[in-house]
């Protein structure tokens, strides 16, 4: 008689993010969790990176400084090659940004908490407080090393099915993103090639027209001119970040409401998806 078989479950996991500190377990079982991210702060954000088992912390991190640091006469070309180099190095698998107390029309998180899921595999991943996907601190300055956490991952690789509510993809010079999506649920994010991939949605406010959204009114022009028009009263930022040919798993929870979708990542000339051109997918929150 065949033996009988059991359907993965999803478990939860608790993880705080303070003052650049990340509070949590070091060894975690393999499988799907509810990842759900908690702060101190005002508002704090998590990244989840897995690296190749040769690649160790010591080295990536110092690969990360050649990108963040300049020295004189640097080239551009150097500049953008060491980045890229640490970008690619590892593999960025998702994580959360959590709003506590809104400062610049940030939309609060309900509830004070921020939840992605994620599946871990057997293995190494780290997990830290980010910008951008960068081991950075909101001074600007780089994260210690230490304040990395190394988790190992044990046991038998499982998968469990996660609910979705809209995937987003973004193909060259468009945002694939459903025009109506429910209040709340997962956004599968897939990852863009030469960016480390986020999600924002701004909240277009109720007399702004399709007509106005474009370079001059609701976003600066090519030459860098501030918009004429203040189109938006909140925004949302989905990430951690993830890499070409991986995906991640963010939720969200939004009041109803009219809001423009893009790609909230920054390129290798450091443009995000309004700038210069732009880009961006209408969206129903209803």
């Amino acid at each position: 008689m065949p033996a009988a078989t059991t359907t993965p479950r999803i478990r939860s996991l608790n993880v705080a993010v303070s003052g650049g500190v990340t509070t949590m377990p070091t060894r975690l079982m393999a499988g799907t969790y509810y990842v759900h991210l908690s702060t101190l702060d005002s508002g704090a954000s998590l990244q989840v990176v897995r690296p190749p088992s040769t690649l160790s912390l010591a080295s990536w991190y110092a690969r990360y400084l050649a990108c963040a640091t300049h020295s004189p006469g640097e080239s551009y070309a150097t500049s953008v090659r060491q980045c890229r180099y640490w970008r690619t190095s590892a593999t960025f698998v998702g994580g959360a940004n959590v709003v506590r107390v809104s400062t610049y029309d940030q939309l609060v998180n309900p509830g004070g908490r921020a939840t992605f899921a994620i599946t871990l595999a057997p293995g190494r991943y780290w997990f830290y407080a980010d910008t951008g996907g960068a081991p950075q601190l909101s001074n600007g300055k780089p994260l210690p090393r230490i304040r990395i956490r190394t988790v190992t991952v044990v046991g038998a690789s499982q998968r469990a099915a996660v609910p979705v509510a809209a995937v987003l993809r973004f193909p060259p010079g468009s945002v694939s993103f459903p025009r109506l999506v429910p209040r709340r649920g997962f956004v599968l994010g897939i990852g863009e090639p030469g960016v480390i991939t986020v999600l924002v949605l701004l909240r277009r406010k109720s007399w702004v027209t399709d007509a106005d959204l474009v370079p001059g009114q609701c976003f600066p022009d090519s030459g860098g001119a501030s918009q004429a028009l203040q189109c938006f009263d909140g925004y949302v930022r989905l990430g951690g970040g993830v890499s070409a040919g991986a995906s991640a798993l963010w939720w969200y929870d939004l009041p109803a409401g009219d809001y423009i979708a893009f790609q909230g990542g920054l390129d290798e000339a450091g443009d995000s998806g309004l700038y210069p051109t732009p880009t961006f997918a209408r969206v129903t929150v209803a």
